[in-house]
C-alpha cells in the first residue's frame, strides 16, 4: 500500500497542515473517541466522547473544495453521518459562501490489532455506504488504495 501510493503514484501525502486540504479529492476520517465512564467498572453510566471528530468535521469543511470526498473510518454510532457529520459540514460549507452538498460516505473500520495489524487494513474487506454521494464513490477509492474488495450498502446506518 505504501509503495504503490506513496512511492509510486504519489497519490498519498502525510502534512501538518490545514491547508493541504484544499488539493485533496479525498479525506478518510478515522479519529479516535474515547468512551468515558462516570463511574469505575459501570459501563451502562458512560458516553463516546465525540468533541476531536466533531472538531475534525468543522476543520476539513472549513478548507476542502466541495466536490472532495469526506469517507469517515471512524469507529462511530450508526447515524453519526447524518446527524453529526453531515449537519456540521454544512453548516461550516454555508459560512463559506458553498451550497453545494458535502460528498459524505461512511466505510467501518475493520482493523485486527495484534502482529498482523498491517495486513488487516490493507486486506481486510469494507463495507461502504454514501450519505450525499453513492456508495461506489468511497468503494471505488478503497479499492484503488487497499487490497480489498468492498460491499456496497443502501444507507451509512447499514454500512456499521
Amino acid at each position: 500500500m505504501i509503495d504503490r501510493c506513496v512511492n509510486k503514484k504519489k497519490t498519498l501525502i502525510a502534512t501538518f497542515t490545514y491547508d493541504a486540504l484544499k488539493l485533496a479529492d479525498v479525506v478518510v476520517v478515522d479519529v479516535q473517541c474515547d468512551y468515558l465512564k462516570e463511574s469505575l467498572g459501570n459501563v451502562r453510566n458512560g458516553r463516546a466522547d465525540m468533541a476531536a471528530l466533531e472538531e475534525s468535521f468543522e476543520i476539513i469543511a472549513g478548507h476542502i473544495p466541495p466536490e472532495t470526498l469526506v469517507l469517515i473510518e471512524t469507529t462511530v454510532a450508526p447515524g453519526t453521518t447524518e446527524q453529526i457529520a453531515y449537519p456540521i459540514m454544512k453548516k461550516r460549507f454555508r459560512k463559506r459562501g458553498i451550497e453545494n452538498r458535502s460528498l459524505l460516505a461512511h466505510s467501518f473500520e475493520r482493523v485486527m490489532p495484534g502482529k498482523n495489524y498491517v495486513a488487516s487494513i490493507r486486506d481486510f474487506w469494507r463495507v461502504c455506504a454514501g450519505f450525499t454521494t453513492t456508495p461506489t464513490e468511497g468503494g471505488k477509492f478503497l479499492n484503488e488504495v487497499i487490497n480489498t474488495g468492498e460491499i456496497p450498502a443502501d444507507c451509512t446506518r447499514s454500512a456499521h
